[in-house]
């Protein structure tokens, strides 16, 4: 699909701001949206064209000045966390994470996935902000920072050495722990130990037993140093 430039956008408060880019309230034509301008050198809107109207992900709309004009979720993962009234199920991850294995399967790593980076789209969670996303086989022994809240972060992101798909897959994998437990990883006891508690009552009985099995299997292994865990994440929900 082709993305025409836009000659009118209404540019409002600043959102954020960091190594990820920058996120800008905007209206355009009467609708609100996000302004967005990727880091230099990144590859977001790239993405933002080759996944356009994938579920999973927020839409395109077009481009401003340089900077990409994004469909508006709703409430982060963090906001729905902390929101008394909210109840967050399983079957909201089940689209974003088929298309984090679409995405992977592809050879892209996201490197930032944390809850400030899943919104709310119809009742599902989405991932945006791909300005920190980078293709497997550039990743290597080359230093190169990832992710805006490193309590989500993996050995390697922290690193920023080695990185694999199984990085990615332990972030996404600390945010469902922090959605249903509640609990901020790397707090008091740190990422592992947060995780490891899934075989007590912190986890829907209902989430599924594969899912529950391969987080402990995660927990147990702090190297990170190759892709050792098959993970398919979509195939995993949709057992449950």
């Amino acid at each position: 699909m082709n993305f025409s430039e836009i000659n009118d956008l209404a540019i409002g408060n600043c959102l954020s701001e960091s190594l990820n880019g920058e996120v800008y309230e905007a209206v355009l034509d009467g609708r609100d949206v996000i302004y967005r301008i990727p880091p230099t050198g990144s590859i977001e809107g790239d993405i933002y064209k080759k996944y356009y109207n994938r579920k999973g992900m927020m839409s395109l709309i077009g481009f401003y000045q340089g900077g990409l004009v994004l469909e508006k979720g709703g409430k982060n993962l963090g906001e729905c966390v902390n929101h008394p009234e909210m109840l967050i199920t399983y079957q909201q991850f089940d689209e974003v994470a088929g298309f984090l294995d679409v995405l992977h399967s592809d050879g892209y790593l996201h490197r930032d996935i944390q809850p400030g980076n899943l919104v709310t789209k119809h009742h599902k969670f989405c991932l945006i902000d791909f300005g920190l996303t980078r293709t497997i086989e550039s990743r290597g022994d080359k230093v190169d920072p990832s992710h805006t809240v490193l309590r989500y972060a993996s050995i390697n992101q922290l690193k920023g050495i080695n990185e694999s798909i199984c990085d990615d897959n332990y972030s996404f994998a600390l945010c469902l722990a922090y959605a249903f437990s509640k609990k901020t990883p790397w707090g008091t006891l740190g990422g592992a130990p947060l995780i490891s508690t899934i075989n007590m009552d912190i986890f829907p009985r209902d989430y599924g037993l594969n899912f529950r099995n391969f987080l402990a299997q995660l927990s147990s292994d702090l190297s990170y140093s190759s892709a050792k865990i098959p993970f398919d994440v979509y195939s995993i929900l949709s057992e449950m």
